[in-house]
């Protein structure tokens, strides 16, 4: 105290703000691998693997009609009941494709469950696209959105037309 005031003495060089390094971005280890692959790529990925793409699309196409009617309380158990069907199937694809891109499940999925849910602009971004697909696994909010966006694929392919030929 001087003069009957407060005084705060301090050291400029304290005060100044520090610069920080930037935070790592979400990682997914591969088998073996000791340095990791950044999540949005194994994302991206993950949307184009034709087996995962084809299962999702495949489902969403035959299912869709189930989630654009009324929500009364027979669509909503006929909606949990699909969502039960598309986790069985969805699991063991995922498994597969990760198996496929050699990608840690555990991993892969601890970090997408980091991000959450993208927002609705994000959406209509592969990588969105991706991280609600995979968020729709276990999520039954997720998984109605999945059902109701428009487009039925995961990716820029086409899986109808590689089917055809």
């Amino acid at each position: 105290m001087v003069d009957g005031k407060f005084v705060f003495v301090y050291d400029d060089d304290d005060m100044a703000a520090k610069p920080q390094a930037p935070p790592e971005p979400a990682t997914v280890a591969g088998h073996g691998s000791s340095t990791g692959i950044e999540l949005a790529e194994q994302l991206t990925k993950v949307a184009a693997h034709d087996g995962w793409a084809r299962m999702i699309s495949e489902f969403v196409q035959s299912h869709a009609q189930s989630f654009t009617r009324g929500e009364g309380a027979a669509d909503r158990a006929q909606q949990e009941a699909l969502f039960e069907v598309f986790q069985t199937a969805a699991e063991q694809q995922l498994e597969e494709t990760l198996d496929d891109l050699q990608v840690d499940p555990e991993e892969f999925m601890g970090a997408v469950h980091k991000l959450g849910m993208p927002p609705p602009p994000a959406l209509g971004t592969p990588q969105g696209r991706a991280i609600l697909e995979v968020t729709a696994l276990d999520d039954f909010n997720a998984f109605c959105t999945l059902m109701t966006l428009p487009g039925s694929t995961s990716s820029e392919n086409d899986t109808d037309d590689a089917h055809e030929a």
